[in-house]
């Protein structure tokens, strides 16, 4: 009786490492099925597809969309698996070698996070500095002088007080002649 348990009780263990075996082996190709194709990348108010292979991912591809380099030259470029609330401490995707981010499933969301290079913040700070150097900006935060509503119906976008527009009566067709969208429009 003892044999027959002892027995049973392998075979058991058998059938069990059997059945791990096999969800590990589905495992790894449900994960080599996600290591190719298409991963949305997230920037700002941006979301654009890009191609992963071997769950991989460049900075310099997403650059080449996203014209980051360009706009802050020298940045750094990492992505992350959420976007973080404000003040929250960031953790990113590795990165082997800088710039080459690993562990990247097709069809998963990742966010784009820039840090722009500390040298270049500098120069770009002590450039504005000097641009608005003795200039006035009004009398506090936010004050940008004196500033009024003026007719928009020249910008495509139809006014909302006649006494500020130019030709309330014809205001509609001037903003459609302007570029505007009259789907956009109520009356």
């Amino acid at each position: 009786k003892d044999d027959e348990a002892a027995a049973k009780a392998a075979e058991e263990q058998a059938a069990e490492a059997a059945k791990r075996q096999a969800e590990m082996e589905a495992e790894l190709q449900r994960l080599a099925a996600l290591a190719t194709g298409e991963v949305t990348v997230k920037y700002s108010m941006y979301a654009e597809k890009f191609p992963i292979s071997e769950h991989k991912l460049t900075a310099a591809t997403i650059d080449e969309t996203y014209c980051l380099s360009d706009v802050m030259p020298g940045c750094f470029i990492h992505l992350a698996e959420k976007e973080f609330a404000h003040g929250e401490e960031h953790h990113y995707m590795k990165e082997d070698p800088p710039g080459t981010f690993h562990g990247l499933m097709a069809g998963e969301t990742y966010w784009c996070y820039v840090q722009q290079d500390a040298e270049q913040e500098k120069r770009d700070q002590e450039m504005m500095r000097q641009r608005w150097a003795g200039a006035s900006v009004g009398g506090g935060i936010g004050d940008r002088g004196s500033e009024g509503e003026t007719c928009s119906c020249g910008w495509g976008a139809p006014c909302t007080n006649p006494m500020i527009c130019k030709d309330w009566d014809n205001r509609f067709a001037n903003a459609i002649k302007a570029g505007g969208n009259p789907i956009l429009f109520t009356g």
